[in-house]
């Protein structure tokens, strides 16, 4: 047995892979993982470490990536087989969760005691763990030697993740595609997109760029953020949008620093929005006098402050190089800075704001809860939660969250995903009106987690009915969520793709729909709409 033996190294690293292993999980991360955006084909080997035999599934998915992934059967629990894997020489070890069981808090249970037995073995080693259940990630915080500063360990909740994300489209529609366009990687044939292209050819363009990081040039050194930004988003149309400030002790990450508080420095590492690795190591091989075919002049400045100074900075336009004068003046002003921030908001302004949100709250019946930072009210129960026919008559800009479970399906876990809706950073202005629409059964064991937040109604139907659609005015709303919660059962389908089969059709169902009469849009396809799918190929 192939897989009973001990990891021989084949490239220069390599990373290892535990948890719950399905060949699906296996199938996405090697797809991902060796991107060819990414150029990690040939440098690093993903070796999985699993107690069960490979089915043919993994099987047919490690042949594909021969060269870059092996399998061992084995236990992380086991000091043996984690010498097998050569983990103490791994660059980290990802601990992978499977979001379809239903025992989820079992599961969580697990994937700690492998951290612990990888931490007990090597506390050194970096550890990235996602857990289903948001409740555990302070358990997984309290493992010894688990630690994000030192050692760069991550945790994280795949559930919390998701409903944050369709949170934050409730406030920002259009921001769980966006966030999950830039996360994702993917690849698109066309890199020749001008004003004339065609919507949808721009939007899949679009869809190519993800995150890279690399090292900006030392040329950068002593120019603030939005110089080295115009620079990179004029020469090669990539983005940047944080850089990792190491002039102290603590590297910290900024995110579209003022010129007051950072300039660049050597090791600086910039964050870039870019369309394949190449083209963000562009900001890396930068020089002075040369980039990709146009030639950029910018001025010497002595090594105490080669900073430009603020008399100068205007707009920069691109100037050919001629001669060897590399000390010549530039002819071009640097990229316009950020305003100062000498008119910046004072600390006693800040207090008034937040005192004038306080007051606004409680006078529409809210408090805020300093402890928690959420707007919270008297707990509601249930049966004073439900709507009435005349109540939903009024409704309007408000939030319909549908959610397709009984008695028996795992929670959603709803307020992971309404507690970022009622955040204080909010205006009570800006916060929307919610209402839940679902089977009796589900939502009573959903209600004691979210019966003291603001503003939150219920509705007692199905999301498949139009006449419980209509009861919420679905016309009438800035967006309808449809969330799919587990059934214990379809851990057991043949058939993945059926998991998200009352998604798609409640989805279709209101897209069928049309409304009569003044209020809102006449068809169900106008009605903005975020549906929960559980397979990525659903989209289609």
């Amino acid at each position: 047995n192939k897989y009973l033996g001990s990891y021989d190294p084949i490239t220069l690293k390599h990373i290892v892979v535990c948890g719950d292993i399905t060949s699906a999980s296996m199938d996405n991360f090697l797809k991902d993982f060796f991107h060819e955006d990414r150029d990690e084909e040939g440098k690093t080997t993903v070796v999985f470490l699993d107690l069960e035999f490979p089915n043919p599934h993994i099987k047919s998915i490690l042949r594909y990536h021969a060269l870059g992934a092996e399998y061992f059967q084995g236990s992380s629990l086991s000091i043996k087989d984690l010498k097998r894997v050569k983990l103490k020489e791994a660059e980290a070890c990802i601990i992978l969760a499977d979001n379809t069981v239903s025992n989820r808090d079992e599961k969580d249970s697990e994937n700690m005691m492998r951290a612990v037995s990888i931490k007990n073995y090597q506390q050194e080693m970096r550890i990235v763990m996602q857990v289903l259940l948001q409740k555990n990630k302070a358990l997984v915080q309290s493992i010894p030697n688990f630690d994000s500063e030192k050692y760069g360990d991550v945790v994280i909740c795949i559930t919390e993740l998701k409903l944050g994300m369709i949170a934050q489209s409730c406030l920002c529609p259009g921001f769980s595609t966006l966030l999950c366009n830039i996360i994702g990687i993917g690849s698109y044939p066309y890199k020749n997109v001008n004003e004339s292209t065609d919507w949808k050819d721009s939007y899949f363009y679009g869809c190519g760029y993800e995150f890279y990081m690399t090292r900006l040039s030392e040329d950068f050194e002593g120019m603030s953020f939005a110089q080295v930004a115009k620079i990179c988003f004029e020469n090669w149309n990539i983005v940047l949008l944080a850089v990792e400030d190491k002039s102290t002790l603590a590297s910290t990450i900024l995110l579209n620093p003022s010129n007051e508080e950072f300039v660049v420095t050597k090791g600086t590492q910039g964050y870039f929005l870019a369309f394949d690795k190449e083209t963000a190591e562009k900001a890396w091989y930068f020089t002075e006098n040369s980039t990709k075919g146009n030639q950029i002049r910018l001025k010497y400045y002595t090594r105490k402050s080669r900073r430009l100074p603020r008399e100068s900075q205007g707009s920069m336009t691109n100037s050919c190089y001629e001669g060897d004068g590399a000390d010549e003046d530039i002819e071009t002003a640097a990229a316009t800075d950020k305003a100062d921030l000498s008119d910046t908001e004072s600390d006693s302004d800040v207090y008034a704001e937040t005192s004038e949100s306080i007051q606004n709250a409680a006078s529409v019946g809210l408090r805020l809860n300093r402890a928690t930072s959420f707007y919270v009210q008297e707990k509601l129960a249930f049966e004073e939660a439900i709507l009435t026919k005349e109540e939903c008559e009024d409704l309007r800009n408000h939030v319909v969250v549908c959610v397709i479970g009984d008695a028996d399906s795992i929670l959603v876990g709803l307020r992971d995903m309404l507690l970022p809706m009622r955040a204080s950073n909010l205006a009570v202005s800006e916060l929307k009106f919610v209402v839940l629409l679902g089977s009796r059964d589900y939502l009573e064991r959903e209600w004691e987690a979210v019966s003291s937040l603001s503003d939150i109604r219920v509705i007692c139907g199905s999301p498949l009915k139009q006449e419980d659609l209509l009861l919420a005015s679905v016309n009438t709303c800035s967006l309808c969520v449809f969330l799919r919660s587990q059934a214990p059962a379809e851990s057991q389908l043949k058939d993945e793709y059926l998991v998200d089969k009352e998604c798609i059709l409640a989805t279709l169902n209101l897209k069928s729909m049309k409304f009569k009469g003044n209020k809102g849009v006449k068809r169900g396809y106008d009605v903005p709409l975020l549906t929960d799918l559980g397979v990525i190929d659903g989209i289609s």
